[in-house]
This record gives C-alpha cells, structure tokens and sequence, in this order.
C-alpha cells in the first residue's frame, strides 16, 4: 500500500493492524477471489490508511468518540474501562509499542466509508442516491466491487436537480428524471 515510508519515518502513529486471518476474511466481503487480489485492489492504499492515525494512543488515552485516520475519514472510538472498541472491533492484542507509535491488533479488515456512504449521509444528495440507484450504479461505488477502482463524483444537489426538472420541458417531475431510459448514461 506503499505506506512504508510513512510508517518508517519519525512521526508518531497509531496503528489498528487486522491480524492474517482478517484479511482472508477480507477478499470475501471485498469481492475479490483470494488475498492476493485484496492486495492487487486500486483501493488498498486507502483502506490501510484507515488503519492509521496520527500520533501515539495507548488503550488507556481512548475515549469514547472519534479519532481521525490517514484517510481523512473518521473512526468510532468506544472506551468502556479496559475495554476498547474502534468500529465496533474488539481490540485483540493491544498497546505493542514501536519506536514512532503503537500497533493494536484487530480481528477484521475496517473499510472507510464507500461513496455510496457518503453520498447517503447528506439529505441534499438523496435525489442523486436515488437515481444512482434508479440507474443500478451504486454496486460501483460500494467496497464490495473487483480490483477496487476509485471514483471521483461531481455530486449535483436536490436544488440543482429541481433546477433541470424546472428548465427541462419533457422532465415533469422527479419520477419523469428517474424513469429516463438514458439515466445510467
């Protein structure tokens, strides 16, 4: 994932490692066949990014929140006396000190948020979910998709689909739009 030198270099980083057995667990939920196609995935680098943070935190400093990963996308953090959860993952082996930072085990592969995620999120985008959906295109942006390819969306808001349906004549209403046979184009 060519983070080799980030994890080499002297800045302090906390890292939530899967263990070997996650990440043959992995190729299952990521759609590829084998961990060798895991590790072939355009996406690898921000998947492991995910499985970073910056600075040095032992289980003791957590707190219940979030932390922010390399991805820039945020990771749930419960902290409940000893025990400590990052995305609902138990921690297996915890607090394996490094030079520049810790490892904390965990038993399964965290995926970042898929663009669909993101795009759900956001009550101003549910008109471009829904025609994604309406166009069978939100299996391209989910995880679970082969060799892992990235995607940049240029999102229109729901105003700016009201905007076509207003300037559009043969779009009466939102239905019309979805009902296009050309929406996936």
């Amino acid at each position: 994932a060519n983070l080799t030198d980030l994890l080499n270099g002297t800045d302090q980083y906390t890292v939530f490692a899967p263990n070997n057995a996650a990440f043959e667990a992995a190729a299952t939920n990521l759609g590829e066949d084998n961990l060798a196609g895991v590790l072939a995935r355009a996406d690898i680098s921000e998947i492991m990014k995910y499985h970073l943070a910056y600075g040095k935190m032992m289980t003791d400093d957590f707190v219940t929140g979030e932390i922010m990963s390399e991805q820039w996308t945020t990771i749930e953090v419960k902290a409940d006396g000893a025990e400590v959860l990052v995305n609902n993952l138990e921690i297996f082996d915890a607090n394996a000190k490094a030079v520049n930072g810790v490892v904390h085990t965990l038993g399964e592969v965290m995926l970042p948020p898929s663009l669909v995620d993101v795009l759900s999120a956001d009550d101003d985008l549910s008109v471009l979910v829904t025609a994604l959906m309406a166009a069978n295109l939100t299996e391209m942006f989910e995880w679970a998709n082969t060799g892992g390819a990235l995607y940049t969306v240029v999102a229109p808001t729901n105003s700016a689909f009201q905007a076509l349906i207003n300037r559009e004549a043969d779009i009466a209403d939102s239905e019309a739009l979805l009902a296009m046979p050309n929406l996936a184009e």
